[in-house]
C-alpha cells in the first residue's frame, strides 16, 4: 500500500521509522502518486510472525513500537545511567576542583539544584559519599607536602610534580596501543585531563599518610 502523501520532513520520519523498527516485516521504497513523492509499504517475510487477524496485527504493531520507544528513552536517558551504577555500587570520584562539574552534573543528571551551598553538599554526598578532589587534599595537605606544590595546584602542575624523582610510585604504564598520553601532553583534553587527574590521586595518598 501506498502513505498518504506528506512534507520531506514528516516522510524522512516515517521512512526512517519503518525501516528500523519495522524492518523484518515491511520494506519500504519511495513512489511518485500524482507527481507527489511517496512511500509505498511492501509486506516482508517476517510479517506472517505478526498474526493473522487484523487485531491481532495491530497489537502486535504497537507492541514493537512501544518497546522502540522505551530503547529510545533509555538510550536518550545516557549518562545517568553511569551515574546511578557508581551511587548503587559506592564508587570513588575522583576529579580536580571539581565543585563545579558535580554542579552540572547534579543539575543535569540528578535533581534540582538547592538554595544553598549545604544543602548541595549534603544532596551530593547522599548519592557519592566517596568523593576526592586532588586540588582539595594538596591545599589541605601537611606542611613536608605541601612545600612541593609552591609553583601552583593547577592540576598539570600538580601532575608535573608528582612525575618528579620525590613521587616515583606507583609506577603508571599506559596499555599498549594507548601510549600518546604519555609522550604528548593534550590538557583540557577529556581523556588526558580525566589520566592525568587519576595518576596525580594514585601518587597522593601514600605520600600524605608518610607526611602525616
Amino acid at each position: 500500500f501506498v502513505l498518504p502523501p506528506t512534507d520531506a520532513y514528516h516522510r524522512k520520519l516515517t521512512f526512517t521509522e519503518l525501516a528500523t523498527v519495522f524492518k523484518d516485516i515491511v520494506k519500504v521504497d519511495k513512489t511518485m502518486v500524482q507527481d507527489k513523492l511517496c512511500i509505498q509499504v511492501h509486506r516482508a517475510q517476517g510479517a506472517r510472525e505478526l498474526g493473522s487477524g487484523l487485531e491481532e496485527i495491530a497489537d502486535a504493531i504497537e507492541a514493537r513500537a512501544r518497546k522502540a520507544e522505551e530503547a529510545e528513552l533509555q538510550e536518550a536517558i545516557g549518562f545517568r545511567h553511569v551515574m546511578d551504577l557508581v551511587s548503587r555500587f559506592n564508587k570513588p570520584i575522583v576529579g580536580h576542583n571539581m565543585l563545579m562539574d558535580l554542579v552540572q552534573l547534579e543539575a543535569h543528571f540528578g535533581n534540582d539544584l538547592p538554595e544553598s551551598l549545604p544543602d548541595f553538599r549534603a544532596q551530593v554526598a547522599a548519592k557519592f559519599p566517596l568523593i576526592f578532589d586532588t586540588k582539595h587534599m594538596i591545599a589541605s595537605a601537611p606542611a613536608p607536602l605541601a612545600r612541593h606544590f609552591n609553583a601552583g595546584s593547577r592540576l598539570d602542575c600538580v601532575y608535573r610534580v608528582l612525575c618528579g624523582d620525590s613521587f616515583r610510585h606507583p609506577k603508571i604504564e599506559l596499555h599498549e596501543g594507548f601510549e600518546r598520553y604519555g609522550d604528548t601532553a593534550a590538557h583540557h583534553e577529556a581523556g588526558y585531563d580525566a589520566y592525568i587527574t587519576g595518576a596525580a590521586f594514585l601518587r597522593l595518598p601514600p605520600v600524605m599518610v608518610v607526611s602525616m
